[in-house]
Order: C-alpha cells, then structure tokens, then sequence
C-alpha cells in the first residue's frame, strides 16, 4: 500500500470531522464543537507528520479550501451566538437592575 493510499481515508475523516463540526455549530453544540476541534487538531498532525509532494499535495489543497469554506461557516455561526448570548446577558443585567429599582422604590413607601 502506498503513503497517498493510506493518506486518502485520513483527509476524508478529517474533511467529516469538519461538516460534523458545522452540524454543531448550527445544533448551537459548542461544547461537542470545541470537543470535535480537539480531535481534528490530532489528526491534522498526525496527517501533516510527513510532507506531501507532487499529486497528493493537489489533493491536500482542495480538501484544505473545502475544511476553510466549513470553517467560515462555523466561525460565522460561533460569532453571532457569541452575540445572542451577549445580549441575552445584557437583558439579564437590566432584568436585574429594574428588579433593585423596584425594590427599593417598595422599600421606600413601606
């Protein structure tokens, strides 16, 4: 068997690994996502251990651009339920500071 042979099935499990974590980020599964990041970081070292030369650098490339389009995605996606969740916590805190405004306002009539 030769090294692009075996090199095949490891860039199409880490071009899966990828969509799945895409499916995450869109399921807003961000623990699984970091999780999922965690093992493709392994496997991309272990995949680039050795240097690629000729047609299976070809290979690598496209497969490259494919898992950077993906990942656009999912830091599109991080990005706005970064935002959600920043104005969820923001909503939170007026919640609260209405909530001591009425308090206080109650506080002061009894």
């Amino acid at each position: 068997m030769s090294t692009g042979m075996s090199l095949q099935p490891s860039l199409g499990t880490l071009l899966e690994l990828t969509q799945h974590m895409l499916q995450m980020a869109q399921a807003e599964d961000w623990q699984t996502l970091v999780s999922l990041e965690d093992t493709r970081k392994d496997l991309i070292a272990t995949l680039f251990a050795q240097p690629l030369t000729g047609e299976r650098a070809l290979g690598v490339a496209e497969v490259i651009r494919e898992i950077l389009a993906i990942d656009q995605k999912i830091i599109a996606l991080g990005e706005a339920g970064r935002q959600q969740a920043a104005n969820g916590m923001r909503q939170l805190h007026q919640a609260h500071r209405a909530m001591q405004a009425y308090d206080g306002s109650q506080a002061q009539v009894a």
